[in-house]
């Protein structure tokens, strides 16, 4: 089920404001743009989901309300698994990436 984790208000009245880290971008990156030198065991790119941002709750509700944000989700062994929101093109990017390297799991970044 998607969800929005709130960090609690500083005051008991205070508003429910800013949400935990939620938002993910989808990334493929050449290995030689980011290690200088290379390793021999590294593949020739990094391929991976950033750890999330903050999003204040107006932006974020405003964001899923127009399409800018979709749920991300994962498909296990045990079923459909949700794993935080993106926008669509990043959860695009991430299927056809996996579609074209179907023995190479997406881990995160």
């Amino acid at each position: 089920m998607p969800a929005a984790r709130l960090y609690r208000p500083a005051g008991p009245d205070g508003p429910f404001s800013r949400l935990h880290p939620l938002v993910c971008r989808f990334s493929v990156v050449a290995c030689a743009e980011v290690c200088d030198p290379s390793p021999f065991w590294h593949g020739p790119v990094h391929v991976g989901w950033d750890h999330g941002e903050e999003r204040d709750v107006p932006q974020f509700v405003a964001a899923v309300l127009h399409g800018r944000l979709v749920p991300r989700t994962a498909t296990t062994a045990l079923g459909t698994r949700y794993d935080g929101w993106a926008a669509p093109e990043d959860v695009t990017a991430a299927d056809e990436y996996s579609a074209s390297t179907p023995t190479t799991p997406l881990a995160p970044a």
